[in-house]
């Protein structure tokens, strides 16, 4: 027996290092060193949350980082592992926003999941940050600024901690900004803020037609090279919108942005993946044999007792700058369910 919460759509709900335990013996060789999965279990033990899935997030050109992700999901029961196992001892502001999120406290509503990321590097886990990710809408557009405005300012000061006041009022203006320029069909899907990394900019992650990335960008001040956006985007044409855009927001315009490839079927059983891969694998990209050994990951679902099974997908990021460098990671999706009962998607993408 995995554990004796469950959620309801069938996902166990688990803490962080038993979520790495199950999911580290599916590791494709050569994504990673021993080293970098050895300090994975260095995340902090505290009391905490439980997770219903997560993520490793890994780098062709740095095999000695694993970085780890884990996700507290509404619907899979994510309020109820928020609050019945306490509200982890660090940071403190983060504790608030996990327990009012977790009582439902307004506007809670409109918050379908949190993330926490470790960066894991050589001296081991980082603080963690979190993420929120907007609950979708109906019809898919973008957020009512009044109504994104008091999630903000539910939120943010909790991710941040204490700000001086004029920063804060920055922060807040660059995301209704992003809001502001945003398609009618387009919407904001996650806000982070990231003190832990020395950085006054938001983090957003928005959702939008591909036909209007590079008009958007552009609104944005981006000065990188729209030919390569719309050669991926191309690449990428099969897949239904939308596509998922990240860029981190401050005072001035973003250096890089970061265009995500993700669908709920693996790339083994999809063929629309195939002109994303070819693209990728073209010239210096990413070298061959690791996104061959990436892809591995989603090649199928591990039975890991008679009732569960721990369901994987994959997510592909293209980190563009504005200079014309050109890298990609992955990260590498994981949710033990039950299988007899189990909702068969957890969502990675926006």
């Amino acid at each position: 027996m995995m554990t004796n919460l469950l959620g309801p759509r069938g996902a166990h709900l688990l803490d962080p290092h038993r979520l790495i335990e199950l999911a580290t013996v599916g590791l494709p060789e050569g994504l990673a060193s021993a080293t970098a999965v050895a300090r994975l279990n260095l995340v902090p033990t505290h009391p905490g949350p439980l997770f219903s899935f997560g993520c490793f997030e890994v780098y062709p050109r740095d095999p000695d980082r694993v970085d780890f992700l884990a996700c507290i999901e509404q619907q899979d029961g994510g309020r109820l592992a928020a609050i019945a196992f306490g509200p982890p001892v660090e940071p403190a502001t983060t504790s608030e926003l996990l327990k009012a999120w977790g009582t439902g406290e307004a506007p809670a509503g409109d918050v379908s999941a949190l993330w926490y990321e470790w960066d894991v590097d050589i001296h081991g886990p980082r603080q963690p940050f979190v993420f929120i990710r907007m609950a979708r809408r109906s019809p898919n557009g973008r957020w009512p600024e009044d109504r994104l405005a008091r999630v903000v300012d539910w939120a943010m000061p909790r991710l941040t901690g204490p700000l001086p006041r004029d920063r804060w009022d920055a922060m807040r203006r660059d995301i209704l900004v992003v809001n502001r320029r945003l398609p009618g069909d387009a919407h904001v899907a996650h806000l982070a803020a990231m003190p832990m990394r020395a950085t006054s900019a938001v983090r957003i992650h928005v959702g939008l037609p591909r036909a209007k990335v590079v008009a958007f960008l552009g609104a944005m001040g981006w000065r990188g090279d729209p030919l390569v956006v719309g050669d991926l985007l191309g690449a990428w044409s099969r897949h239904p919108d939308p596509i998922g855009l990240q860029l981190d927001v401050g005072p001035d315009p973003p250096r890089r942005v970061d265009l995500e490839f993700y669908m709920d079927t693996p790339p083994n059983q999809d063929e629309r993946w195939a002109p994303l891969i070819d693209r990728l694998m073209d010239g210096s990209v990413v070298p061959r044999s690791w996104l061959t050994r990436a892809l591995r990951w989603a090649d199928v679902d591990e039975l890991i007792d008679d009732d569960t099974s721990m369901l994987r997908r994959i997510s592909l990021k293209v980190l563009l700058s504005d200079e014309g460098s050109f890298d990609l990671k992955a990260y590498l999706g994981f949710s033990p369910r039950r299988y007899s009962t189990a909702d068969r998607g957890f969502q990675l993408g926006p």
